[in-house]
């Protein structure tokens, strides 16, 4: 047994006002774009609208992983600075013992 609000729900809405047409007509126009690209490649809506989520949930990291990026640079800039000074801290005690040796 199916309560009323699922029933009507499932029902076309009877929506009244501007805004709330021009919505309708936009989702009815985003289904039909869908429609005509799945059948344009060949592949089914329902993956298409997959996908589409799949996409909108992932771009916050995509975004996220620009700014771990820099992060990741400037950390390894820094690494890279310490270690060229530790090679001209070992290529100096190199040369004095070398001086020292010789002598």
């Amino acid at each position: 047994m199916q309560s009323t609000w699922t029933m009507t729900w499932c029902r076309s809405p009877k929506l009244s006002g501007p805004s709330n047409q021009a919505f309708l007509k936009s989702f009815q126009h985003q289904k039909s774009v869908r429609a005509k690209i799945a059948t344009e490649y060949e592949v089914h809506p329902t993956q298409l609208k997959n996908w589409r989520a799949v996409a909108l949930e992932g771009l916050p990291a995509l975004f996220e992983k620009q700014d771990n990026t820099v992060a990741l640079q400037a950390a390894h800039e820094q690494q890279l600075t310490e270690l060229y000074a530790e090679i001209g801290k070992l290529t100096t005690q190199v040369t004095w013992l070398k001086k020292k040796l010789q002598v």
